[in-house]
């Protein structure tokens, strides 16, 4: 047994300590073991810290070589340039041509080799550039010598290629890296499953997916990425299949692959959704603010009131605090079925939880005060509105004034017209053309023309059937000169008078 163990100490060049019938002498051994790998850690320790120390100075050389570059002072740089110091400053330099001509500089200067880091740094200028073709045709023809074993060059044209969706080139590179016996890490591989997505080619990318599963070149980013791809094509069973693979392959989903299942399953199976709430409880992944807020505005937009309200109460009591898009939805929820009290206190709720609500909460709360015929009530709102510096939007102020018009009330919607155009809000053609209809129908012939001839200083066309309805308007009158003027402004109108 001796034999053996000696055998392979030697073998494995370790040293073991075999029990021995003396506890003091076991003891000592232990102690210089412990002692030894103590001094190998002190060592490894240092030799790190002398390593950064020596990036961090050459970053610094580099910030001084790039102000130097970009003052034209190059000539009288003095700094001790390195390959890192040289790698920043190029990749700094967002002028693709700017950064060619710093790395030619570099390369003139005595002592000074490029290499695969610094190449890398110019190409990634032109990729950002989305000069992909240019990068590749300065890769195999002025690059290669520096970095022709180099996989950190390869690696940015592959990237690069991904960056802007030009997929086959990249595929091909990654393939001749395959043959060169580089080897491919699992950030390329993602970076190959980003372009292929951002090319439209979601097939594809499961395919590649398929193959890095095979050969267990998968992260947690690799699954996140493919499953966001799923969800954004309304594939979400292919999704939650991916979901279950990934505790097989002993890859515990984190709260966002969750969350983006959920989201998307929110807008499509509710129930589904909920089920995988539940799941991912009992798998011990805590839901955050995103995992309610999904639910919530599920059940809120397809009117589960109670449903979106249990979970809003277990949202707010495991200490998530709401986002206002999750508040928007519950009260256009309540509104939407006319529950404007409880949309109200939802409001208050807002106000408590420091988030404000904005011009959106505020339009659905008035809307359904509008279809309530609540006109009155609305009106006060807005100018609660405008005393809290809320400011109404367009939209809003253009709902309470059609609804106004509608209910034959002119002269209010008038003047919350100009209560509109006194906060700045630009009213659009059609506001313009309601309101005239609307004081031609009640014969306001003066507050008719005041209006056209607003419509006119501003640029806005009335329809012709309205000028048509004034001009009638103003002969009722006997105001002859302005019917004219109307008549002469849209040449449709003299047509119109004829029929």
């Amino acid at each position: 047994m001796r034999c053996c163990i000696g055998a392979l100490r030697r073998a494995s060049g370790m040293t073991m300590v075999v029990p021995d019938s003396n506890p003091r002498a076991g003891s000592q051994a232990n102690a210089a073991m412990s002692a030894e790998w103590l001094q190998e850690m002190k060592e490894e320790s240092a030799r790190r810290v002398r390593e950064q120390a020596a990036r961090i100075q050459a970053l610094e050389e580099g910030e001084r070589l790039l102000r130097a570059h970009s003052r034209s002072l190059l000539g009288s740089y003095k700094g001790r340039l390195t390959p890192i110091a040289a790698a920043f400053a190029i990749g700094k330099t967002r002028n693709p041509a700017e950064a060619r001509a710093l790395f030619d500089w570099a390369g003139k200067q005595t002592g000074f080799i490029h290499n695969g880091e610094t190449c890398a740094a110019l190409l990634r200028v032109f990729h950002k550039a989305r000069l992909a073709g240019d990068a590749f045709a300065l890769f195999t023809r002025d690059l290669w010598r520096y970095c022709a074993r180099s996989a950190i060059a390869y690696k940015t044209m592959v990237e690069g290629y991904c960056y802007v969706g030009d997929m086959d080139p990249a595929t091909r590179i990654l393939a001749q890296m395959e043959k060169m016996g580089f080897h491919i890490d699992v950030g390329l591989h993602n970076a190959i499953l980003r372009g292929l997505i951002r090319a439209k080619r979601v097939d594809d990318a499961l395919d590649h997916f398929a193959k890095m599963e095979k050969n267990r070149d998968t992260d947690l980013e690799s699954y996140s990425i493919v499953v966001s791809a799923l969800c954004d094509e309304k594939r979400v069973d292919k999704a939650v299949d991916l979901l279950y693979s990934m505790n097989e392959e002993s890859f515990l989903p984190d709260v966002g692959i969750y969350n983006r299942i959920i989201e998307a399953m929110s807008e499509l199976q509710l129930h589904g959704a909920y089920l995988l709430f539940e799941q991912m409880i009992e798998a011990g992944v805590l839901p955050n603010s995103a995992t309610f807020s999904f639910l919530v505005r599920g059940c809120f937009k397809r009117g589960f009131l109670d449903e979106g309200s249990e979970l809003l109460r277990q949202m707010v009591e495991s200490g998530c605090v709401p986002e206002l898009a999750t508040f928007n939805a519950v009260i256009e929820g309540l509104c939407k079925v006319r529950r404007v009290e409880n949309a109200r206190w939802v409001m208050n709720e807002m106000a408590s939880q420091g988030c404000s609500p904005d011009a959106a909460t505020h339009r659905f709360l008035l809307e359904a005060l509008c279809k309530m015929d609540k006109l009155d009530e609305a009106h006060r709102h807005v100018q609660r509105m405008i005393a809290t510096g809320c400011l109404p939007d367009t939209v809003t102020y253009s709902f309470l004034i059609k609804k106004l018009c509608k209910e034959g009330r002119p002269m209010e919607a008038h003047r919350i017209f100009k209560e509109m155009i006194g906060i700045g809000r630009e009213p659009d053609s059609s506001i313009y053309n309601l309101l005239l209809a609307s004081h031609c129908a009640a014969s306001k012939a003066t507050a008719c023309y005041e209006l056209f001839t607003q419509m006119k200083e501003r640029g806005v066309l009335p329809e012709p059937r309205n000028c048509l309805n004034l001009v009638r308007l103003l002969h009722k009158f006997h105001r002859f000169a302005e019917a004219r003027e109307v008549g002469n402004a849209i040449p449709e109108v003299p047509l119109l008078l004829l029929r």
